[in-house]
């Protein structure tokens, strides 16, 4: 699992919102079954995105309309490039995570 994470500059988190809106929508179109995706936002405009995905997922996953429209100006949107770490579960209680 990939945590993507960035800071939206002052005025840009509803855009982003509207955008990430799309590829969710495109998510349910397209069907993707190698791919699991959740976005939060933080109060302070930090967006969260996780990622779980097989190779083909994520050929898939790059492949969709809306999310090319989502990362093609995602760097003008950003105070700062974004962050990506890999995540290891070590504790889940309740199943908020699928694992």
């Amino acid at each position: 699992m990939r945590l993507i994470k960035y800071t939206t500059k002052p005025g840009r988190a509803t855009e982003n919102r509207e955008l990430i809106a799309k590829v969710f929508a495109g998510f349910e179109e397209l069907q993707l079954p190698d791919l699991q995706y959740a976005v939060l936002e933080t109060a302070e405009g930090d967006f969260l995105h996780l990622v779980e995905t097989t190779a083909e997922g994520s050929k898939a996953l790059q492949a969709s309309p809306a999310f090319r429209a989502f990362t093609a100006n995602l760097e003008d949107r950003q105070t700062a490039p974004l962050t990506i770490s890999e995540l290891k579960v070590v504790g889940n209680y309740g199943g908020l995570i699928d694992q």
